[in-house]
């Protein structure tokens, strides 16, 4: 079952328009951190499934701060991914 229009052009094989939805939620400081952070942890899960760097995560993380520098939350999740994939490394 598709729960979102995301879901759906991902089903559908158009990976650039599911990759522009997304980006449309995330990079828009009208979007509830809450939708952000969803959205966030299932393609922290996908990065993780299919070995991405972590660094274009990290970057993605960069971007949201850039459109609401004033979200502690964002800040809070970079530094949390950081210190996970530092430690993991160790």
């Amino acid at each position: 079952m598709l729960e979102s229009v995301y879901d759906y052009y991902v089903a559908t094989n158009n990976a650039a328009k599911a990759q522009e939805i997304q980006n449309d939620i995330l990079l828009n400081a009208q979007t509830p951190y809450q939708t952000k952070e969803s959205i966030f942890k299932r393609l922290l899960i996908e990065s993780e499934k299919n070995k991405t760097d972590s660094t274009v995560m990290l970057n993605l993380l960069d971007k949201m701060i850039a459109v609401n520098p004033k979200d502690a939350q964002i800040f809070r999740a970079k530094g949390g991914l950081y210190d996970c994939k530092t430690n993991a490394t160790r």
